[in-house]
């Protein structure tokens, strides 16, 4: 017998959310997939201010030329691939949220 236990996100710090939401396979736990979500974008919206997104991207993109890299780090096109599957599973879970909406309400 296999007994599952909740995660409570309500305890994970940002870059502890921005990992879940990496990890997370949304079509095996599209729950934990739209609360991860959920709540990565109200910390994020906390946290961020009025600070653009794209001016964030845009520093961490440049971070990425202006520092060392060493044979054990990622490539930057590791890192280009992680973030369009995680736009990708953001679309997805958008849709599944907005599906719920609809047969809730």
């Amino acid at each position: 017998m296999i007994i599952r236990k909740e995660i409570d996100y309500s305890t994970y710090s940002l870059s502890d959310l921005e990992e879940a939401w990496l990890s997370v396979d949304d079509y095996a736990y599209p729950e934990r997939a739209i609360e991860i979500y959920t709540r990565l974008k109200s910390m994020e919206k906390e946290e961020e201010g009025d600070y653009a997104q794209s001016s964030n991207e845009f520093v961490n993109l440049l971070s990425h030329f202006f520092r060392q890299h060493t044979f054990a780090d990622t490539t930057f096109s590791d890192e280009l691939l992680e973030q369009s599957n995680a736009e990708m599973k953001e679309i997805r879970v958008q849709a599944m949220i907005e599906l719920r909406g609809k047969v809730d309400g």
